[in-house]
Order: C-alpha cells, then structure tokens, then sequence
C-alpha cells in the first residue's frame, strides 16, 4: 500500500524462510541472558569460582507474545526444553500447538504476572504499537528476561530502559531497533543488562538463496495459473500472510 499499488496486484513474501533461523536465535538469546553469559568477560579473574547467578529455562513458564510461524516455532523448541509456553495472541480462543495454554492481548499484564519470561515474535501491525508497556514490564518478576526478535516498535523503549536501569528486570536481549544501524549515541548502548544484537536472527548461509528459491516458487505457481504458495492478503489496516 505503501508503494501505491492497486488492490489488485498480487503480492507475494518470503516471510517463511527465516522461520526456523530467528526461533533458534530467540531461544539462544534466552538462554544467553539465564546463564549469565554476557557478564563471564566482565567479571574479574578473582571472582569465586563456583559463583553463578544462572537460572533454569525447564520449567519456567515464558509468554511468546505472537503466535505466528516464528512464535509457534519459538514454542516448539521452549517446550522441547521443558518450559511451560503461554501464547498471547489476538484471541484466547485460539490453540496454539505445543503451549500449556493462550491468553488474548486482554489478558497480557495477567498473564505477565504469573509468568517467567517473556519472547515477543510481534509484527509491526495496528494494534501492536506499544503492546509491551510500563504495565506488562512491571507486571513480570525482576528475574524476569525479554528477548525481542519481533519488530521495535511492539516494545515501549523509555519503559524499558527504566525497568532495567532500575532492576525491574533480570535483562534484555533486543534483536530489532526503531533506527538500523542503531545510532552511536543511542541510550540503549548504556542500559544496563540490555544486550544490542544488529538485527541478524534472519542469518545463516543459505538465507540469501533460500529468499530467491521462494521467489522462484511464487512464480512458478503463477504460471501454472495457481494462487502464489506465499500470497499475502493486504487489507487497509493490515497484512495477513
């Protein structure tokens, strides 16, 4: 829409490739911010050698907020390790493969509250502007850890960076950014305990040619005179794919 296209016009994504990629990389943040990864460099060499501050995934319970293609794979791999998975979606009337349960965005500060971690896997949508607020990041426990591979904007940056300047929250881990490359004088740079990853959970070496294969198969079904496999369906106030 905005590139003024006519409703007419067929549009196709390649949005089902780097499924699998960003999920691992959502689940490896977690783990990162719960074994304390980020601060084994900084602490010094006379530290207590047995001393950890590391938590455990199994058993936890995490909200995957969005239960798309990446957040249903993100479940798979957080059950698999023995989490307790809740999907926020837009409604709990929803079942989600592999979740304990699913809530509704109406139920997300609730949900917050008895939960252990949060994985937000949001597209940039109305509606989704926000959704992780100063309510929902005071609703989670200061052992709490957020990992963002969603999109910027689904997250309230000033309510965060408080949270974690003021221990509200164990950390951070954010994979996308309102401004790409994230700017030198950004304040996410000097917020404790948040981790800045340059928007690469999309990566692995056979990405690039993975997006061409996809495009190559839309075309295909094109000219056999079928639908597109990876049509999206645009509305004025959003995108379903």
């Amino acid at each position: 829409m905005a590139a003024g296209l006519s409703p007419g016009v067929l549009v196709t994504n390649s949005a089902r490739v780097p499924v699998e990629s960003v999920a691992e990389y959502a689940v490896s943040a977690s783990l990162m911010l719960l074994k304390d990864f980020p601060t084994l460099s900084e602490r010094p060499q006379n530290r207590p050698w047995y001393a950890s501050s590391a938590m455990m995934l199994h058993g936890s319970t995490v909200l995957v907020v969005g239960a798309g293609r990446i957040g249903r794979a993100v479940i798979r791999r957080l059950a698999a390790l023995g989490a307790h998975c809740v999907a926020v979606t837009r409604t709990d009337a929803v079942q989600v493969a592999g979740a304990d349960r699913a809530v509704g965005v109406a139920g997300l500060v609730e949900a917050a509250a008895s939960a252990d971690h949060i994985v937000c896997c949001l597209p940039d949508a109305p509606g989704t502007a926000n959704l992780l607020d100063k309510d929902v990041l005071a609703a989670l426990p200061p052992h709490a850890v957020l990992v963002n591979v969603g999109r910027a904007s689904t997250v309230d940056d000033t309510a965060l960076h408080e949270a974690l300047r003021s221990r509200a929250l164990r950390g951070t881990f954010l994979d996308v950014h309102h401004v790409e490359p994230l700017p030198p004088d950004d304040p996410a740079w000097t917020v404790p305990n948040l981790v800045v990853s340059p928007h690469c959970a999309f990566a692995f070496p056979g990405e690039p040619g993975a997006v061409g294969q996809a495009f190559l198969d839309n075309l295909s079904d094109l000219r056999a005179d079928r639908l597109p496999r990876d049509l999206v369906t645009v509305h004025r106030d959003k995108e379903v794919t």
